[in-house]
């Protein structure tokens, strides 16, 4: 059930990444006439649908969710609901550092999610993304919380001039996840 879970959040993340790299690639495809492109981010909004943006939490019925939220984010005033097709979406910004807490429909917590920009991530963490891929430039990170996982999980956003990768490090050990050619030259 955990490997489904991590395989799950890991493809989210792979999405998500794609969606940005989508940007810089629509800007390419936007010089030819024959091709019509739609937005990265429009295609990311359109993937929730927002309930709730407010602070006051009226529109969240489970109190399990409103209970778990307020425990660990009380001072967050400016949060974002969404309803998915697996339950709910709490998105927001802490310390200028966006996040998604997600939620079953029964309430039940299943992930927090913390996008890194580069000067986020953690010192140990670029240490080891330094030594293991010492040809790459790390680009960002994600860090993932998970029920019954007591390790950090960092899915790692890595490029050079041919590749970009998304690696997975947790419990010292990393994994690549997803490879690919880069095919948009700065």
């Amino acid at each position: 059930m955990k490997k489904l879970v991590i395989i799950k959040i890991a493809f989210v993340f792979t999405a998500i990444f794609y969606c940005g790299i989508t940007g810089a690639q629509t800007l390419a495809m936007k010089r030819s006439k024959d091709v019509k492109v739609q937005s990265s981010s429009k295609i990311v909004d359109d993937m929730f649908k927002v309930i709730h943006d407010r602070s006051d939490h009226n529109m969240i019925r489970n109190p399990r969710i409103l209970r778990h939220f307020t425990e660990r984010f009380a001072d967050i005033s400016d949060v974002q609901w969404y309803m998915v097709n697996y339950g709910m979406l709490a998105k927001f910004i802490q310390q200028d550092i966006p996040y998604t807490v997600g939620y079953d429909e029964n309430g039940a917590w299943k992930h927090t999610i913390k996008y890194l920009a580069k000067r986020h991530i953690p010192i140990d963490l670029s240490k080891k993304v330094d030594k293991k891929y010492a040809n790459y430039t790390l680009l960002r990170a994600h860090e993932i919380h998970v029920p019954n996982h007591q390790d950090t999980i960092y899915i790692v956003q890595l490029q050079n001039e041919k590749q970009i990768k998304h690696v997975r490090f947790s419990k010292g050990n990393a994994l690549v996840v997803r490879s690919m050619k880069r095919w948009i030259s700065e």
